[in-house]
């Protein structure tokens, strides 16, 4: 070898007293069977440039070539390289070494990348986007077969008016919800990191980041604080009546949802797993004796983690008795006068 160019010998002789054991690229192994006189015994090891090309398929396909017979050592002409690999060859000087570039699913061809001695032959008309491309070769060097993919983000869980920035690599775009964000990536960029920004009214992101290698999508659900918006507890109707209702509503988070509500006395109005943000429960206690205050607590608890909780209070009465006292008196016979009571 002799910096990028590879040579193999190769031995002649004039002589049958020279027998060839074994070539390879990097010598040649003979024996002599007779004698050598008057220089008829010529031993000739001559050497053939060689040039490494390397084919690198990518990670978003496969990658096809073929040389012409006889200009790629080993004898081999023509191959294939998986998708994610790469394969050397060598090839004798100004070869013309066709490559297809297969797409995976879900890839697009984009272009040809080179480095040292390669380049498309643009004598015949070929360009880097060229597929099939024929890469002239004048030395060693590598080529990539470089392809194009989109991921996707759709936006759910926004209010109206709502808004977040999604950061994909060096790039920002403003959302709001029911938006998708598609992006168009190159292999050659290898992975690209994302992020999710809170929205402007506090939303949180699920998931709020992640790495884009290859095409895709992802849905990011916005999530605002779980917040009780209203509890309270209807006392009875009237005094002596004991069936109290109680009522709720809470906004954010993420269903399904699991409600407690309870009250100081250690009982447990509604326990339940729901998706629904509103509610109510009635309880009915012994008639007390005396007023009585009875404290409710709100528990709910959201299926991303979060909590919230409240209470409320109601007095309820015993019933009101009357008690009418009359004296005697006499009312003359045949009187009209009238009492009421």
């Amino acid at each position: 070898q002799s910096g990028n160019v590879y040579y193999v010998p190769t031995i002649t002789s004039t002589s049958s007293s020279i027998y060839v054991l074994s070539e390879n690229s990097t010598a040649v192994t003979f024996y002599i069977t007779g004698n050598a006189y008057n220089g008829s015994n010529i031993i000739t090891v001559s050497y053939t440039a060689y040039y490494a090309v390397t084919i690198y398929a990518g990670s978003g396909g496969s990658v096809s070539w073929s040389a012409p017979s006889g200009s790629v050592y080993g004898g081999a002409t023509s191959g294939t390289v998986s998708q994610g690999s790469s394969q050397t060859i060598y090839v004798v000087p100004d070869t013309d070494v066709e490559l297809t570039a297969n797409p995976a699913s879900g890839y697009s061809f984009y272009d040809w990348s080179f480095s040292g001695s390669l380049g498309p032959d643009r004598g015949l008309g070929y360009s880097a986007q060229s597929n099939p491309v024929e890469v002239l070769v004048t030395g060693s060097g590598s080529v990539t077969a470089v392809y194009s993919y989109t991921y996707s983000w759709s936006i759910t869980g926004l209010k109206s008016g709502d808004t977040a920035t999604l950061s994909v690599g060096s790039n920002s775009y403003t959302v709001h919800n029911g938006q998708t964000v598609t992006v168009t990536f190159y292999t050659s960029q290898g992975s690209v990191s994302w992020s999710a920004s809170n929205s402007k009214d506090g939303a949180s992101p699920q998931p709020s980041s992640g790495t884009v290698s290859g095409p895709g999508s992802t849905t990011i659900q916005y999530v605002y604080p779980l917040k009780i918006t209203s509890f309270t507890a209807s006392p009875p109707a009237s005094d002596g009546q004991t069936t109290v209702t109680v009522s709720w509503s809470f906004s954010g988070g993420l269903a399904p949802y699991t409600v407690t509500v309870t009250d100081s006395q250690g009982h447990t109005l509604y326990s339940s797993s729901t998706s629904s943000t509103s509610g109510l429960a009635q309880y009915t206690y012994s008639a007390p004796s005396s007023k009585e205050t009875i404290t409710f607590y709100i528990t709910v608890k959201s299926s991303n983690g979060q909590s919230a909780s409240a209470q409320t209070s109601v007095t309820i009465y015993p019933a009101m008795s009357a008690t009418i006292s009359a004296s005697q008196s006499t009312i003359p016979a045949g009187s009209q006068d009238a009492f009421t009571v």
